[in-house]
């Protein structure tokens, strides 16, 4: 089975999960080698929080699919997987690997009840449209963002914008269980 993959055609390097620009990257950036081997995975939980309270929103010029948007946000996520069950983290169920998108969350929530509710819709798995959140899907997506917002890409910390990101439908072959392929409604054995 074929799943799709994020392309960075500047970096020529490619993702199978995430990637993003502003909180999640500087959360990971902040997690330091020496931290992990103290704390493990509770050092993301310490950067997040810190990270948290220390939230700026930048002035980010969005270009999708051709079409410019800005917004004033503090994190931009591009996915293609929208659940990570280990870490109780869903984006939605609308967000798949198979769809020839690519799904991206733009989230501007500062206050304690913005950010509150924007927490609940990830636990919930239904991330919209509303005052903390902006998400839609494409097919390619430029983000510049003043000041700059530290990047992240399936875990590893990449720089800072700009960030050009593109979808590479079916750009990777795997494995699976049946029972994955059924539930996705893909083909199995050729049917």
């Amino acid at each position: 089975m074929t799943l799709d993959v994020g392309y960075l055609p500047k970096q020529d390097r490619y993702f199978a999960l995430v990637a993003g620009a502003g909180w999640d990257a500087q959360l990971i950036a902040d997690a330091t080698r020496a931290r992990k081997d103290w704390l493990g995975r509770f050092a993301y939980v310490v950067s997040g929080v810190k990270n948290l309270f220390a939230l700026k929103r930048s002035r980010v010029d969005l270009e999708v699919d051709g079409v410019r948007r800005s917004f004033n946000a503090h994190t931009i996520m591009i996915f293609n997987v929208g659940a990570f069950p280990g870490l109780g983290i869903d984006f939605g169920r609308g967000v798949s690997p198979h769809d020839g998108t690519l799904d991206v969350a733009v989230l501007s929530a500062m206050s304690l009840g913005g950010l509150a509710r924007l927490a609940f819709q990830v636990l919930t798995r239904h991330v919209g449209n509303d005052r903390g959140a902006t998400t839609f899907s494409a097919s390619r997506i430029r983000i510049a963002a003043i000041p700059p917002l530290e990047v992240q890409v399936d875990g590893e910390a990449l720089g800072r914008t700009p960030l050009d990101a593109e979808v590479r439908p079916g750009g990777a072959t795997m494995v699976v269980p049946i029972a994955y392929a059924v539930a996705n409604g893909l083909a199995v054995n050729g049917q």
